[in-house]
């Protein structure tokens, strides 16, 4: 019974919820204020608390003492707004693209000699409203920016079909003894130095061809790539019909980077008696080529094979076993490299770097 008897007292003290006095309702306060009313019996004809009436009362004593008009006790909290707004919006966007390696201080200066000023907690708010973050400078080589190569790229991405199938690559790599990362042991604080060959060539090449479900077809030399030795392995891959099973006349496309070799009249003039159409890949861009991918993934895979190559035919050996393992690998997608070459294709279209 005391029980329920506390519970209901409880009920009717609960604590009102405070209500949001408008403009108006100030006024009738400060009118029942000067007539006298108790604050009980105004908080009571408001529906609102005694706290909160009080507070009102304290606030209108405060405004008729300094003769402040009442509207100025709606006026909501916060940030003043930033003379020049717009303007400051605008040149400072215009700062960040010309130079991105700014800090929010050197913005401030840049905005000092505009005749703009304001602190540098208005520049972040700007900065974050624009989603704009600093973030660490990717190095690009100034060459790959030139107008020149711009323009060639785009060029190169109007010419491109849109089917993938019948877009082909070919392209080679090099794998040297002396790139193998070996180790050995020596005294603490002291290097061991292991001897390699001034000789800058490869010492077996691959050349392959790839289109966008699997590499085509493959070969492993000793030494360089020569134009010989390309024709033999495009007549070998077409005798195989490896080659020649992907190939539809007068719309298919080899891709290939602007080698002395990929250049010569021999390979031009064997792919055009095969309805072959040889394109070049524009300098500075192996964005636009899916098979540096390729080899990639390849080097990858032969530099997890142990023991390490000591010699050549060692190379050719792990080399052509890690291309076989990558060909029966489910998860190994070389359409994934073409979707991405796509992209940076529609951005060469638009005349976009990268």
């Amino acid at each position: 019974m005391e029980n329920d008897q506390s519970s209901q007292v409880n009920k009717s003290r609960k604590r009102k919820t405070r209500k949001v006095l408008t403009l108006e309702d100030i006024h009738k306060i400060q009118s029942m204020v000067n007539q006298g009313l108790p604050t009980t019996a105004i908080a009571s004809s408001l529906d609102s608390t005694i706290s909160n009436i009080n507070r009102i009362k304290s606030k209108i004593d405060y405004c008729e003492d300094n003769e402040i008009p009442l509207e100025k006790m709606m006026k909501k909290g916060g940030r003043k707004p930033v003379e020049g707004i717009p303007e400051l919006h605008t040149k400072l966007l215009a700062i960040v693209q010309n130079g991105c390696v700014l800090t929010q201080k050197g913005m401030l200066n840049k905005l000092e000699n505009y005749g703009l000023r304001c602190s540098q907690a208005t520049v972040s708010r700007i900065l974050k409203a624009n989603k704009i973050s600093r973030k660490r400078l990717r190095i690009r080589n100034t060459r790959t920016i030139n107008q020149d190569i711009i323009d060639s790229r785009k060029v190169f991405a109007s010419e491109l079909t849109t089917n993938n199938i019948n877009l082909l690559y070919l392209d080679v790599a090099g794998f040297n003894l002396h790139s193998s990362k070996n180790y050995g042991y020596s005294p603490s604080k002291c290097d061991r130095i292991g001897l390699v060959s001034t000789n800058t060539q490869p010492d077996v090449s691959l050349v392959a061809i790839i289109n966008c479900r699997e590499i085509v077809s493959s070969k492993l030399v000793e030494g360089e790539y020569n134009t010989q030795q390309i024709l033999d392995f495009l007549n070998e891959s077409w005798d195989e019909s490896s080659l020649q099973s992907c190939i539809t006349p007068n719309e298919t496309r080899v891709i290939v980077n602007k080698e002395r070799f990929h250049q010569s009249d021999e390979i031009k003039v064997w792919m055009n008696d095969r309805g072959i159409t040889l394109m070049f890949l524009p300098p500075n861009s192996p964005q636009l080529s899916p098979i540096e991918e390729v080899f990639s993934a390849i080097k990858a895979h032969y530099r997890t094979l142990r023991p390490l190559a000591q010699d050549s035919e060692t190379i050719k050996r792990y080399v052509s076993q890690a291309i076989s393992s990558l060909n029966q690998d489910d998860s190994f997608s070389i359409e994934r490299f073409y979707v991405m070459m796509r992209k940076f294709l529609d951005l060469a279209l638009n005349g976009g770097n990268f």
